[in-house]
């Protein structure tokens, strides 16, 4: 039975020459590490399938010496694999790559990788090594693994959790990263939807549903009502009222919060649904038909209307009856992060 793929996650820090490696990375997709002088293809058929010991007893033999950070160079080649991640460090920011060729190379192969115009590169190829154009200074170019940009350029700060920025300081060319999968997959999707890791947020994301179960179970329909006219008035509205139950037949719909904002000239409309399952299209159309019916004429001015409810869940209906009539859904989650957001201070139910 074949064994599944583990995909693992590692950094490489590129340092000498780096402004070359950064352009063959970021240009030709090369991730390129150093050891030029023992980079060929006879030193990679001799290390290929070897553990540590034996690697050591090879690199000995290259190298003249046991250096010690001949270990990262033989994560580079021997633990690194098609699919894992690889964490490329900056000054402020990191990029992820995926290696995506089945071996590494030695530099005998870089030229036939290099996708764009060699002539534009500030180095050059002279008898079997590379120099810095119109030089005779040698640049360290060794072995490499083809790659492909996952997210470039993630700023540290914003999006590299405490965890993960601790790591990305360590000054090994390379080193596991496999322990820390969550930050680094986090960071990676958090820049995608431009979410900083922000303190505040985290602790929105991680109580809201005890926000929403607390919302269905220790307050009854009144108190729900009562705290989101509370949390009209701590949006600023100058006037805020629940009308009576017995204000409107029910053929004329219900309105169960309003808030009047004069400045703005808007008046929020508010149906509150304390519910488990779903919100079905009949909720969207009580407060239509309030507005519509008793409130339109009373509130000049702009009308806001929404539907706040403990669950999640409008039905199809719900939410086309609503896009139509221009009524805001408000789920439970969403209204708990609202709540968060804004602070429970002054709150007294």
């Amino acid at each position: 039975m074949e064994t599944e793929f583990q995909k693992n996650y590692w950094m490489h820090r590129v340092s000498y020459d780096k402004d070359i490696k950064r352009t063959l990375l970021e240009k030709d997709g090369l991730l390129i590490t150093g050891w030029n002088k023992i980079s060929n293809d006879t030193f990679l058929k001799e290390i290929e399938g070897k553990e540590r010991t034996e690697y050591d007893i090879i690199y000995e033999k290259y190298c003249g010496k046991l250096s010690r950070n001949r270990f990262c160079l033989y994560l580079f080649l021997c633990r690194f694999q098609k699919g894992d991640y690889v964490i490329v460090p900056d000054t402020e920011i990191f990029s992820v790559y995926e290696l995506v060729s089945d071996k590494a190379f030695s530099k005998e192969h870089i030229r036939e990788f290099v996708k764009s115009d060699e002539g534009k590169h500030s180095f050059e190829f002279r008898n079997g090594h590379y120099y810095k154009k119109g030089s005779t200074e040698e640049i360290d170019l060794g072995f490499f693994w083809q790659v492909r940009p996952i997210t470039t350029n993630i700023s540290r700060k914003e999006f590299a959790d405490n965890n993960l920025q601790k790591r990305l300081k360590f000054q090994m060319t390379n080193i596991g990263m496999t322990d820390l999968k969550e930050e680094i997959e986090n960071a990676i999707r958090q820049k995608a939807e431009n979410r900083p890791v922000i303190l505040k947020n985290e602790i929105i994301e991680s109580t809201r549903n005890i926000v929403v179960e607390k919302l269905k179970n220790k307050i009854n329909d009144t108190g729900f009502e009562k705290l989101i006219q509370w949390y009209l008035n701590r949006l600023g509205a100058d006037s805020t009222l629940i009308p009576s139950k017995n204000a409107l037949t029910r053929e004329k719909g219900d309105v169960d919060v309003i808030a009047v904002f004069e400045d703005l000239g808007i008046t929020v409309f508010v149906q509150a649904k304390q519910y488990d399952n779903i919100v079905d299209k009949r909720a969207i159309e009580q407060i239509v038909k309030a507005y519509e019916s008793a409130y339109k004429d009373m509130y000049p001015g702009t009308a806001v209307l929404w539907v706040i409810s403990t669950c999640n869940q409008f039905s199809k209906d719900a939410i086309e009856y609503a896009n139509e009539n221009q009524v805001k859904c408000i789920g439970g989650e969403e209204f708990a992060k609202r709540l968060l957001d804004i602070g429970f201070k002054d709150l007294t139910l």
